[in-house]
């Protein structure tokens, strides 16, 4: 592999033109986008929506549906949104089709764009956490100590 003899080349302390170099780093950049973008399964390559399980897809069509919805009751043109949000219209699109691949920064940005910004600060809440208020009930039955909330930060005065 290319890779592989200009790293043995550079642990033996040969000297690479600059030329080669380039084509080094870019080699390596590529591999690090593909290994993000893409996951290695048997042998061959799989998205990561094909990877996620179909009720996660569901819930992310769902929630580009409603978004979709909620700019069209207020009336606005995906191009409006898309600049106030700071993303691309081809992204805007991809939130409003509930794309699995799509940054959750992309769907925070149209929700604020729309105003709706404090629905997601509300997902993870200890209010909608069901099944995180069964397991801190359980371990109090059990005597486990539970984590501190809102513990006094620690200054750096030394």
């Amino acid at each position: 592999m290319v890779v592989h003899q200009y790293q043995i080349s550079i642990a033996k302390g040969y000297h690479l033109s600059t030329q080669k170099k380039i084509f080094l780093l870019y080699v390596c950049v590529m591999a690090i986008i593909l290994s993000m973008e893409k996951i290695k399964s048997r042998g061959k390559i799989v998205r990561r929506s094909d990877a996620a399980p179909s009720r996660l897809l569901q819930v992310t069509h769902s929630l580009g549906k409603h978004i979709a919805e909620a700019r069209k009751r207020r009336r606005l043109r995906q191009v409006d949104v898309a600049q106030m949000a700071g993303v691309t219209l081809p992204t805007l699109r991809a939130v409003e089709s509930g794309n699995f691949g799509t940054s959750i920064g992309a769907y925070a940005g149209v929700l604020w764009a729309l105003g709706m910004e404090n629905s997601l600060a509300e997902i993870a809440t200890i209010e909608n956490d069901a099944s995180g208020q069964v397991h801190e009930r359980a371990a109090l039955k059990r005597g486990v100590a539970q984590p501190r909330i809102g513990r006094t930060r620690l200054d750096d005065n030394f």
